[in-house]
Protein backbone atom coordinates (compact mmCIF):
# COMPACT_ATOMS: atom_id res chain seq x y z
CA UNK A 1 0.00 0.00 0.00
CA UNK A 2 1.47 3.53 -0.78
CA UNK A 3 1.63 6.26 1.95
CA UNK A 4 -1.93 7.54 -0.10
CA UNK A 5 -3.87 4.46 0.69
CA UNK A 6 -2.99 3.99 4.26
CA UNK A 7 -4.15 7.58 4.92
CA UNK A 8 -7.44 7.19 3.37
CA UNK A 9 -7.85 4.26 4.55
CA UNK A 10 -7.42 5.77 8.25
CA UNK A 11 -9.42 8.60 7.21
CA UNK A 12 -12.16 6.24 6.23
CA UNK A 13 -11.92 4.50 9.58
CA UNK A 14 -11.90 7.00 11.69
CA UNK A 15 -15.21 8.71 9.94
CA UNK A 16 -16.77 5.37 10.08
CA UNK A 17 -15.73 4.69 13.89
CA UNK A 18 -17.72 8.52 14.29
CA UNK A 19 -20.41 7.69 11.87
CA UNK A 20 -19.55 10.82 9.63
CA UNK A 21 -20.29 12.36 6.35
CA UNK A 22 -17.29 13.83 4.30
CA UNK A 23 -18.47 17.21 4.38
CA UNK A 24 -18.98 17.25 8.34
CA UNK A 25 -15.26 15.53 8.59
CA UNK A 26 -13.93 18.12 6.49
CA UNK A 27 -15.36 20.71 9.06
CA UNK A 28 -13.63 19.54 11.83
CA UNK A 29 -10.51 18.71 10.32
CA UNK A 30 -10.38 22.59 9.27
CA UNK A 31 -10.96 23.49 12.92
CA UNK A 32 -8.33 20.82 13.80
CA UNK A 33 -5.75 22.74 11.34
CA UNK A 34 -6.60 25.85 12.72
CA UNK A 35 -5.48 25.55 16.56
CA UNK A 36 -2.00 25.61 17.01
CA UNK A 37 -1.59 21.96 18.58
CA UNK A 38 -1.34 18.90 16.82
CA UNK A 39 -3.90 18.63 14.26
CA UNK A 40 -4.43 14.70 14.43
CA UNK A 41 -4.59 14.90 18.43
CA UNK A 42 -6.47 17.94 18.00
CA UNK A 43 -9.25 16.08 15.92
CA UNK A 44 -9.79 13.01 17.92
CA UNK A 45 -10.16 15.73 20.72
CA UNK A 46 -12.90 17.60 19.17
CA UNK A 47 -14.77 13.65 18.01
CA UNK A 48 -14.66 12.81 21.39
CA UNK A 49 -16.25 16.12 22.48
CA UNK A 50 -19.37 15.71 20.24
CA UNK A 51 -22.75 14.95 21.93
CA UNK A 52 -23.45 11.64 20.32
CA UNK A 53 -20.14 10.40 21.68
CA UNK A 54 -20.09 11.73 25.10
CA UNK A 55 -23.66 9.53 25.28
CA UNK A 56 -21.92 6.47 24.27
CA UNK A 57 -18.54 7.59 26.79
CA UNK A 58 -21.36 7.78 29.69
CA UNK A 59 -22.67 3.97 28.77
CA UNK A 60 -26.12 5.64 28.59
CA UNK A 61 -25.89 3.75 25.31
CA UNK A 62 -23.98 0.39 23.78
CA UNK A 63 -23.20 1.56 20.60
CA UNK A 64 -22.65 4.71 18.97
CA UNK A 65 -25.58 3.83 16.41
CA UNK A 66 -27.75 3.78 19.61
CA UNK A 67 -26.18 7.13 21.22
CA UNK A 68 -26.70 8.64 17.82
CA UNK A 69 -30.62 7.51 18.38
CA UNK A 70 -30.73 8.66 21.46
CA UNK A 71 -29.65 12.49 20.82
CA UNK A 72 -31.71 12.64 17.80
CA UNK A 73 -34.69 11.62 19.55
CA UNK A 74 -34.43 14.40 22.11
CA UNK A 75 -33.70 12.13 25.48
CA UNK A 76 -30.80 14.33 26.39
CA UNK A 77 -30.99 17.70 28.44
CA UNK A 78 -27.92 19.68 28.16
CA UNK A 79 -28.23 22.38 30.78
CA UNK A 80 -32.30 21.97 31.15
CA UNK A 81 -32.71 22.22 27.32
CA UNK A 82 -33.65 19.05 25.24
CA UNK A 83 -31.04 18.93 22.36
CA UNK A 84 -31.25 16.66 19.54
CA UNK A 85 -28.17 18.12 17.38
CA UNK A 86 -25.71 15.44 17.63
CA UNK A 87 -22.57 17.75 16.36
CA UNK A 88 -23.20 19.73 19.73
CA UNK A 89 -19.76 20.45 21.27
CA UNK A 90 -20.39 19.05 25.03
CA UNK A 91 -17.86 21.78 26.81
CA UNK A 92 -16.59 21.08 30.59
CA UNK A 93 -19.61 22.84 32.82
CA UNK A 94 -22.16 21.50 31.08
CA UNK A 95 -24.70 19.24 33.19
CA UNK A 96 -25.62 16.24 30.62
CA UNK A 97 -29.12 14.04 32.05
CA UNK A 98 -30.44 11.32 30.27
CA UNK A 99 -34.07 10.37 29.98
CA UNK A 100 -32.73 6.50 29.39
CA UNK A 101 -32.43 4.38 31.87
CA UNK A 102 -29.31 2.10 31.88
CA UNK A 103 -29.90 -1.85 33.37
Amino acid sequence: MSEYDKQLYEKQKVKRIYRMHEKQFHRFFSIAVRKKKATGETLLNLLECRLNNVVFRLKFATTRTQAHQIVSHEHVNINGKKMHNTLYFVKINDITFSEVFCF
